[in-house]
């Protein structure tokens, strides 16, 4: 099947619905929040730990609405009838099925061999984990930081395993 939206979070977001248009999300805030569903989708999420993880400052009530708007953002740029954002018992939780990212294909390639699949995961990685979207909100901007060594070590060990595999072929030209 495929996927109802395709999610660029190498280099800059980038947000791709199944008939080729890009989508834009309002505010910073707003793509984080959207980065981090993505990233966390198919798994609930506690409204709380949401709202602290991008509106620590502000009071609880003031979180609570900055994070509805935030949903209702997300809902109206995002959401379709294969790409759902629920709401139960306290937590949200963004449909897993019909999202496709650049770091799953990433993931997928790793251990593959061959000069195709190189030259896939060289047009994958464009650049950092969610390169430009930091908000001086510390809880996210330290899960973004993680998030970003993580993909950096998963790039590097992606392309050592393509310069491996061509070495033990004495394919210098593509180990290189």
């Amino acid at each position: 099947m495929t996927a109802a939206l395709t999610v660029s979070l190498l280099g800059g977001l980038r947000i791709v619905a199944i008939a080729g248009e890009e989508r834009f999300l309002t505010t910073r805030k707003h793509r984080a929040l959207l980065a981090y569903l993505v990233v966390n989708r198919g798994r609930p999420l506690p409204r709380d730990r949401l709202a602290s993880l991008l509106w620590r400052d502000r009071n609880e009530q003031q979180a609570r609405r900055s994070l509805a708007q935030a949903f209702y953002d997300i809902r109206r740029t995002v959401c379709s009838d294969r790409v759902t954002l629920t709401e139960q018992h306290g937590a949200v939780t963004l449909s897993a099925d019909s999202i496709h990212t650049d770091l799953d294909e990433l993931t997928a390639l790793a251990g593959s061999q061959g000069e195709d699949a190189l030259r896939r995961a060289t047009s994958i990685v464009v650049g950092p984990f969610l390169d430009g979207l930091d908000v001086d909100e510390e809880p996210f901007d330290q899960w973004l930081r993680e998030r970003r060594e993580s993909a950096r070590e998963l790039a590097i060990s992606v392309y050592s395993g393509f310069a491996s595999s061509f070495l033990a072929t004495s394919n210098y030209q593509c180990a290189i």
